[in-house]
């Protein structure tokens, strides 16, 4: 029995020190974590923003290069409203495409867009919302495209400034608009490129492409026409 009682105050005498080793540990824990937590998770949330925006391209220049752009057909909606709206159109544009007879000449999606937000009422900005075939579609290819609402126009081989910007998430829209039209309206303002001229967005899988043609103005404006300061004048007084 003696033997049994002092095994037993051992135990007892391990348990209290566990217990209280234990206690220390989260007593001390609990300062630590009061003292640092705040500007750790501060911390940890900075540099994950900060690779967010690394991912997105938030921190990549904006290169412009002189490119030909092939002739392509481009078949399209029309759309007029808030640029910011395009997106739910594109959406059903892509469910009319999937199982379409022709969905495997399809280049890409593309935008056409005609109107500056910055001189024109949000509510009068136009755009040509679709995809791109090849320049030279073929007449059964573009009566199917027909029939499923589409029109049609050629874009002829134009010399164009590019510039492209990595597509990640949905997010990367807003990034690329952001980052590329400030600095085309820069360029214009060094006369690197014209400053009224509808501007083609292809999307990829993997990018989005900008177009800013420096020829073929016609071509590239709304229905066919280039569209000019006179143009975007008289379109702001709508306002």
């Amino acid at each position: 029995r003696e033997k049994e009682r002092k095994k037993g105050n051992q135990s007892t005498h391990r348990e209290t020190s566990f217990g209280e080793m234990l206690d220390h540990a989260k007593a001390a824990l609990g300062i630590l974590l009061h003292g640092c937590y705040g500007p750790l998770v501060a911390v940890v949330f900075l540099l994950a923003v900060l690779l967010l925006c690394a991912y997105l391209g938030v921190f990549q220049k904006v290169f412009f290069y002189n490119v030909i752009q092939p002739e392509v057909t481009l078949a399209y909606v029309r759309f007029q409203g808030d640029y910011k709206n395009v997106g739910p159109v594109f959406d059903k544009i892509r469910k009319t495409l999937e199982g379409a007879v022709f969905q495997k000449d399809v280049i890409s999606l593309a935008g056409l867009y005609f109107d500056n937000p910055k001189e024109t009422a949000k509510s009068k900005c136009r755009a040509c919302c679709g995809f791109l075939l090849p320049g030279k579609a073929t007449a059964l290819t573009l009566g199917d495209v027909e029939k499923l609402g589409f029109e049609t126009r050629t874009l002829p081989k134009t010399e164009c400034l590019v510039t492209s910007f990595p597509f990640r998430m949905m997010l990367s829209f807003i990034v690329a608009v952001l980052k590329v039209y400030p600095a085309a309206r820069k360029a214009c303002d060094d006369g690197k490129m014209p400053r009224h001229s509808g501007v083609l967005e292809m999307y990829t899988s993997t990018d989005i492409r900008f177009c800013f043609p420096l020829e073929n103005a016609e071509s590239f404006g709304p229905d066919g026409q280039p569209y000019t300061a006179t143009a975007a004048a008289e379109t702001a007084k709508d306002k």
